[in-house]
């Protein structure tokens, strides 16, 4: 089964959400399942739109993208002043 599982956010719980999101993902994949993680707010990096579901996929380098400096709002209007 094809499953995108959501996290992240901007709310203060977003750390946790993608440490959840992460085990989540993992836990499916193991299962066979063809899961990927996804950010909600930031969305997905370097996505190949003809295989969003790769068999190879990082579910640890997904959720470093996810948990980089940047990759939430307040971060990004820091950035921009």
């Amino acid at each position: 089964m094809k499953i995108v599982v959501l996290a992240g956010g901007t709310s203060t719980e977003r750390t946790v959400s993608i440490t959840s999101g992460t085990g989540i993902c993992k836990a499916l994949r193991q299962k066979g399942h063809q899961a990927i993680l996804v950010d909600i707010f930031c969305g997905i990096e370097n996505v190949d739109r003809e295989n969003p579901f790769p068999s190879e996929y990082d579910v640890d380098a997904a959720s470093e993208y996810m948990s980089a400096p940047g990759s939430t709002e307040s971060d990004t209007e820091k950035r921009s002043e």
